[in-house]
């Protein structure tokens, strides 16, 4: 081949491959991009609640006698005061989980004083703490600490005067944080702002902070049922995955932990869904889902506000004499990787699984408890839509309440 010719089909072949990708948006794979991309969805989030109800420049209602409360649905818990409510009711909207009832100042940093039973929902990040810096906070001291955050992070403050403040991070730049927080203006009390203040204003007036990120941000820019199935597969895999025993209360071969579980125990094919399903999501299921005319409902949420919503069922009031192949396959057909499904047995028992997959004609499940000579053993198995009629008169899919996308 001549050099000419040479040159030539190098040409043309750069140049197919530059159609191919066309229009093509490239990333560069490294750990950076993927916070960023991760990012992106929380501030997208962020966005909606700054353009709501509650948004920038509006009024936020922290209590049942000041223009009527914040419900429970919106911040996890009701009400709260000033700063510190209106972060717990961003923080709700962003995480789906409740933030600290309180998050106050001691002799050595802003601290978790009191999770309101909801477990450890926040973790540290970065801090300008008393102990270290007990004469304040600097410019510097600043920046480097908000060079570590991500929007949707909690920042709580000690001010100059010994007063505390709670915001929630929007952005940061070089120079500046985006903030957004309530009650910060002296002439606009409770009034919510989206704002930029200088690093050296912040130290100004800020002496202490501490910055504190949800317990189940996420970490991946494909953070979608794929990633969700990863964790599955882990969990198969792994300890209590399957053909394994789970150990399911402290008199039987000892409990699973709060750490596993989001709360120690449970029982047989109940306690090893919310086993799996705290793996997967990081917050806790109910602390039982029972059986009740209509539905297998949420009635006992723990303390941890509703973690699951209902994806798809067959009720007892819909179909009072149960379930069929044609039932289960549309209902499944709107379900995830993931999904918690609480069923009603032809004998009156109730049993739980976990989704896994679904196809044209079966559902790949993970569950425990479910074969007779083989008691608390976790399985993976294939179910067709017929079987799991003949076996489960009603049921009820629910899906996590922070599941990704």
């Amino acid at each position: 081949m001549t050099k000419t010719k040479r040159v030539m089909s190098v040409l043309f072949a750069l140049t197919i491959f530059a159609t191919m990708f066309a229009g093509m948006r490239l990333v560069n794979v490294n750990a950076h991009a993927v916070e960023i991309l991760a990012a992106d969805s929380i501030t997208s989030k962020l966005d909606a609640v700054i353009s709501g109800t509650y948004g920038n420049g509006k009024y936020f209602p922290y209590h049942s006698g000041d223009l009527g409360s914040v419900p429970a649905s919106l911040a996890g818990v009701a009400g709260g005061q000033q700063c510190f409510g209106y972060a717990r009711y961003v923080f709700y909207q962003l995480f789906g989980i409740p933030a600290p009832v309180l998050i106050e100042r001691d002799s050595d940093e802003l601290s978790l004083s009191d999770t309101g039973g909801n477990g450890i929902t926040l973790q540290e990040v970065a801090s300008c703490k008393y102990s270290v810096s007990p004469n304040g906070n600097t410019a510097s001291i600043s920046k480097n600490a908000f060079a570590n955050v991500k929007p949707g992070d909690i920042v709580q403050c000690r001010r100059t005067s010994g007063s505390a403040h709670t915001m929630i991070v929007y952005s940061v730049s070089d120079t500046s944080i985006k903030i957004l927080d309530c009650n910060v203006m002296t002439n606009q009390p409770n009034i919510v702002l989206l704002r930029d203040e200088t690093y050296s204003n912040f130290a100004i007036y800020n002496v202490n902070f501490t910055i504190y990120r949800s317990k189940n941000y996420p970490n991946s820019s494909v953070e979608n049922p794929s990633t969700i199935t990863s964790k599955l597969d882990k969990v198969v895999s792994g300890t209590y995955g399957n053909g394994k025993y789970f150990p399911y209360n402290s008199g039987d071969r000892g409990a699973v932990p709060a750490s596993l579980a989001g709360v120690a125990g449970g029982q047989s094919s109940f306690g090893y869904a919310r086993y799996v399903f705290y793996q997967l999501f990081g917050i806790p299921a109910p602390i039982w889902i029972e059986k009740n005319s209509d539905e297998l409902s949420l009635s006992d949420t723990g303390g941890n506000g509703i973690t699951l919503q209902e994806v798809a069922s067959c009720k007892y009031l819909v179909s009072p004499n149960g379930n069929t192949a044609s039932i289960s396959k549309n209902a499944f057909a709107k379900a995830k990787p993931g999904d918690f499904v609480q069923c009603r047995r032809k004998s009156g028992s109730t049993h739980s699984m976990i989704v896994y997959s679904v196809s044209d004609t079966s559902i790949k499940i993970l569950d425990c408890d479910v074969m007779l000579n083989q008691p608390n053993v976790a399985l993976l198995r294939d179910e067709t839509y017929t079987d799991f009629a003949s076996y489960n008169v009603n049921f009820t899919i629910y899906r996590a309440k922070n599941y990704p996308g």
